[in-house]
Formats: structure tokens, C-alpha cells, sequence
């Protein structure tokens, strides 16, 4: 049987999946569950929503060419402990997580440029915790303008971290905007990249992340059992 809990329940947009992450972390390192499922999901394509981006101007176009592209989307990942996923066939294993806030937020549409300390913060707790290069870097982002300056400010403070040479995949790129869904997805990616069942195709490590319109940021590094 499901079971949900409204202090599980998470609406801080696309990286509010890395804070059920660490919410299902605690739960399993605790030993308070054997099994947690982490997710999320949402649409921006339904007509109410639709008709509110418009409104707003918020659609890539001709009157905005740093608009989204609307898309829905969901996804979910089964967690484990230890002892459980070594009985079956693990796809990888969480190495590092970590959520912080950024404080000028795309949302807060002050006109000043984001110092982007938020992704920074998020980029420098994994790199505190993983003593090498990912593979690829999956971003829950749009393609719009503040998300690649976000992206781009925070990867050279934390270049021992990344990629060389930089592999990083946006969402946005062939999924558009798909809100909330787009930690989840971002998540899923990453661990299907993962060399799985004596694959040797794919990554060692690939660190997902995503970043919300309200600040929200959250990322973890995935890797092999």
C-alpha cells in the first residue's frame, strides 16, 4: 500500500524532487522504511495553465524570445536500502544530495543578474562529498536565458567537479518546460546513463539537477552499487 504524508509532499517546482530525495534518504538511513518511492510530476499544456502563460507573456515567440515551450511530463525512481538492493538489480546508488535557495530567483524578476549562490552551494556540497569528475550533468531546466548564466556561473566555481569536457544535457532542450516533472526526469536520466548489468556503454557518475523559478535548487550525484 502507498502511503503519503503531506510533509512527503513537496511544491517548490522542478527541484522539489531532491528535497523528497532527501527526505526518503533520511527515511531509509533511519531504518524507518525498507523501500521509498520519489517522484514528481506536472503539466503546463492543460488549457487553464495554457491560458495563464499567455496572458503573461511567458511563451517562447515573437513578442518573447526567452519564453518556454510547454510540456508535461512525470517520473519516479524506487529507493532501497543497501541490504534490499543487493537482492535485485540495482540501476545505481545515490552518492551525494543537497538543496539550497537562491535568493534572487528567476521569479523575483528584480532586473539585477542572479549571483547564482544557490547552484554554487548545491555544486560545492557534492563536490565536498565526491572526490572526482562526473560523467555528464543532467539539468531540469528551461532553455531560458537566467538557467544557462545560473548554469555557467555556478559550474566554474566548482570545476573539479564537472565534466571535461563539459557534457551538460538540458531538459528544456528536447522536453521544453516541464515544471515540477523536471527534477524527477532529470533524475531518471541520470541513472539510465549509468553502466548497468555489465554494460559498457554509458557513465560512471552522472550528477542531476534542477532548479526552480521561486530559487528552489537542488542536485545529487548518482553512480554504480
Amino acid at each position: 500500500m502507498l502511503a503519503t504524508h503531506p510533509k512527503r509532499c513537496f511544491s517548490s517546482g522542478r527541484a522539489g524532487v531532491f528535497e523528497a530525495l532527501q527526505g526518503a534518504l533520511d527515511l531509509l538511513s533511519l531504518g524507518t522504511e525498507t523501500h521509498c518511492l520519489v517522484g514528481g510530476f506536472d503539466t503546463k499544456v492543460d488549457t487553464e495553465t495554457l491560458g495563464d502563460l499567455v496572458a503573461r507573456n511567458q511563451l517562447l515567440g515573437k513578442t518573447n524570445p526567452d519564453g518556454i515551450i510547454p510540456g508535461e511530463g512525470a517520473g519516479f525512481i524506487l529507493l532501497g536500502t543497501p541490504s534490499i538492493a543487493h537482492r535485485v538489480d540495482s540501476w545505481g546508488r545515490v552518492v551525494a544530495n543537497h538543496v539550497a535557495q537562491e535568493a534572487v530567483s528567476f521569479e523575483a524578476d528584480t532586473g539585477a543578474a542572479s549571483p547564482s549562490l544557490g547552484l554554487s552551494a548545491v555544486f560545492r556540497s557534492l563536490r565536498a562529498r565526491v572526490p572526482f569528475r562526473v560523467d555528464e550533468v543532467v539539468a531540469g531546466v528551461t532553455g531560458q536565458v537566467y538557467y544557462g548564466r545560473e548554469f555557467s556561473h555556478a559550474y566554474l566555481r566548482n570545476d573539479a567537479l564537472m565534466p571535461e569536457p563539459l557534457v551538460c544535457r538540458p531538459l528544456g532542450d528536447v522536453l521544453g518546460d516541464v515544471g515540477a516533472a523536471a527534477g524527477a526526469i532529470a533524475l531518471v536520466r541520470a541513472v539510465s546513463r549509468l553502466k548497468t548489468f555489465g554494460s559498457t556503454a554509458g557513465c560512471e557518475h552522472v550528477l542531476a539537477y534542477a532548479s526552480s523559478d521561486g530559487g528552489r535548487v537542488g542536485g545529487c550525484v548518482v553512480g554504480p552499487c
